[in-house]
């Protein structure tokens, strides 16, 4: 009977400790200082611990070690309430209202401050509080200003949250605060931090992002035994680490180290910290002075870490640049790589190794020098690639593919080639190469001439290329969205270019300035799955195919094109059109005389100056919800018969006529009256 008794009594403390990780000021407290998925997982985890346990009962478990190991896990469970049933219940949780002064009761331990911005904060409430733990502030605006001496007042803080206060400097009594776990400065104006700082051998996270006017760390900040997470993200001005960091041999995340030459500020310090986790960036890897000092930072032992940066900033005299890459080799669990300005003329050997088996995000930015791309394609795992900036590349082939076992890129999903302004060639895949690319994006690549022929690509995005990449489109047909743009020569798309695209759901033509017409021959309108078509930027475009458009389309916008004088004829027969956009095509006078099809829910039309007269048979669309007409000088009146009852919205605003007689009391007010949300005039 006890035992059931005592099962019953866990069971409900577990749905407590469940519903305080539910808690607004948990939650709050948890992004405020960056642990909220790890507040997920301990929810998850004490979710399966209660399966686990009711398991168990159910199974009336006898056996001795199991039994021991279920007490073990209750032992957890009871702890893990304990500690939220401190931080969230009762008298011990709160909140301070800036609006009125507030008195802060001696049993409080964890508080919390929203700020607005025009408030000012009565921070003198707080030096009542002799035993608060827990003082957060929560404000979107570094505005706050704290008292220089109530910080050192309250002693028995473990964690403190300035974030976004409007603090320069921290006092020297900082020294005081021997409980402090947690401290997070993040994006205030600190230049540098006291040296009594270094005395808080409790502190165990330390978090300054966007500190952008710290220049420095103590530097005793060795001394900080207990610090397991440092974050100095978007610290720019921090130019070198505090001497010797590599003592700290138990810290688990340092989001950025910045590579400096004095002795004990080098990457070699990161010799012995392997239990570093997560994110990696050392910055300013140009800096390191010599091959030694890339070797003893020895980043293939760091097991825990999944995410590297390595960001170099300026070329070295010696161009030993290609040989610190090499020596920078990461470890085989690694998933997301980036490399940021990188001046050596090539990549070193391991970046095709098929050992790091695990990695899948690469990005290359601003790679100038290297004329080729590694064998990439032997990454077993590789998802997601982009290449900027990589000018001296001139073609991509067998050498990007890889010589191996493997088939290039049998993972590969998303790949981005942006201002790559010397790649002409492209060389064609074989078959079971990029098997799953379904994601392609090539931007301002001038000189390439032709794309391979991709299996399974369904998205494609061309901008400011060749033309003569016009021929590879129609073999892609397992496409399903295009987008094609800032081809600034094309007058006239070359003949069948989407007729064999039988896939294509979505069509985006847009920053054309000299295309002339969208002609017959295209097989624009024999496009049997087209549902979302965009014609966008085009100011010279004057005509579309006398078919008009694909009867499956949904949605239709046709913007700032400029010569266009008139909508095509056939959208009636658009029985699936649902949103109809015309945006700044100013030399319309008109819609043609047919009716809209029914099926229509929006219809939006905005800086046509010469148009006249809205569409005819509006009061008919019995879809429609709502209508918006902005910047129409010229329309003088709505419909005769009105507008469908249907209509729950409707704005008009900057027409001149128009608006007038919308208004309460105006001539097309009865019109209108029935419209649920109206907005007439400049509202």
């Amino acid at each position: 009977m006890a035992t059931v008794i005592g099962e019953a009594f866990l069971s409900a403390a577990l749905q407590v400790a469940l519903e305080n990780l539910a808690s607004p000021i948990l939650r709050e407290f948890g992004a405020r200082i960056g642990i909220d998925k790890d507040l997920k997982k301990l929810t998850r985890t004490l979710a399966k611990i209660q399966a686990v346990l009711n398991d168990a009962e159910a199974r009336q478990i006898s056996d001795m070690a199991v039994k021991l190991w279920l007490s073990d896990l209750k032992d957890v469970a009871y702890d893990a309430d304990d500690v939220l049933d401190e931080f969230v219940a009762g008298e011990s949780c709160f909140t301070l209202d800036v609006k009125k002064l507030q008195d802060i009761g001696e049993k409080v331990r964890h508080s919390s401050v929203l700020v607005n911005n025009s408030e000012s904060v009565p921070f003198e409430a707080f030096r009542t509080s002799k035993s608060l733990r827990t003082m957060l502030l929560l404000c979107r605006e570094p505005r706050a200003k704290v008292p220089h001496d109530l910080i050192p007042s309250l002693r028995c803080l473990r964690s403190l949250g300035l974030c976004y206060s409007a603090i320069k400097e921290l006092p020297d009594l900082m020294g005081n605060l021997r409980h402090v776990r947690f401290l997070d400065l993040s994006h205030t104006f600190i230049r540098v931090l006291p040296k009594s700082i270094c005395s808080l051998y409790n502190l165990q996270t330390l978090v300054l992002i966007n500190c952008k006017n710290l220049r420095a760390l103590p530097g005793d900040t060795n001394h900080l035994v207990n610090l397991r997470h440092l974050n100095l993200t978007g610290c720019g001005q921090l130019i070198s680490m505090p001497p010797d960091i590599g003592k700290l041999t138990s810290l688990r995340r340092l989001h950025r180290i910045v590579a400096g030459k004095e002795i004990g500020c080098g990457i070699s310090e990161l010799k012995n910290m392997n239990e570093l986790r997560a994110t990696l960036c050392i910055d300013t890897v140009g800096d390191v002075p010599n091959i030694t000092e890339a070797k003893e930072a020895n980043l293939k032992k760091k097991q825990y870490i999944n995410e590297l940066v390595l960001r170099w900033g300026r070329c070295r005299p010696d161009g030993i640049d290609d040989e610190l890459l090499e020596c920078l080799e990461p470890p085989t669990n690694l998933r997301e790589l980036r490399i940021d300005v990188y001046p050596g003329a090539k990549f070193p050997n391991w970046m095709g190794y098929s050992s790091l088996s695990h990695l899948e995000k690469i990005e290359f930015f601003h790679c100038n020098y290297c004329k080729t791309l590694p064998p990439l394609g032997q990454l077993p795992s590789l998802k997601s690639l982009s290449i900027y900036m990589m000018c001296e590349v001139e073609s991509i082939g067998r050498e990007f593919y890889g010589e191996g076992k493997i088939k290039g890129f049998p993972s590969l999903e998303k790949l981005k080639l942006e201002d790559m302004r010397n790649l002409k060639e492209w060389q064609e895949i074989d078959h079971g190469e990029f098997p799953k690319l379904q994601e392609l994006a090539v931007l301002n690549c001038p000189n390439i001439s032709s794309l391979p022929k991709f299996p399974a690509l369904c998205e494609l995005l061309l901008d400011d290329c060749n033309e003569t990449i016009w021929s590879s489109v129609p073999l892609l047909t397992s496409l399903s969205s295009l987008e094609i743009s800032n081809f600034r020569r094309t007058e006239v798309f070359p003949e069948g270019l989407f007729q064999a695209l039988s896939s294509l759901k979505e069509l985006r033509i847009k920053h054309f300035y000299r295309l002339r017409t969208l002609q017959e021959e295209l097989g624009l309108h024999d496009l049997p799955s087209l549902q979302r078509l965009e014609i966008l930027f085009c100011p010279k475009l004057r005509s579309f195919s006398g078919k008009g458009f694909p009867r499956a389309l949904q949605y239709l916008s046709i913007r700032a094109c400029n010569d266009l004088k008139d909508i095509p004829n056939g959208l009636q027969s658009l029985s699936s059109l649902q949103n109809l956009s015309i945006l700044n095509c100013p030399r319309i006078v008109s819609f043609p005389e047919e009716k809209l099809p029914r099926s229509l829910k929006g219809l939006q039309i905005s800086a046509c100056a010469n148009l006249e007269s809205l569409p005819t048979g509006l009061h008919d669309l019995l879809n429609l919800k709502y209508l918006h007409i902005r910047s129409c000088p010229k329309i003088a009146s709505l419909p005769t018969l009105g507008l469908p009852a249907s209509l729950s919205s409707l704005s008009i605003t900057e027409c001149v006529l128009l608006d007038e007689r919308c208004r309460q009391g105006g001539e097309d007010w009865p019109k209108i009256a029935h419209v649920a949300q109206k907005w007439i005039g400049n509202y």
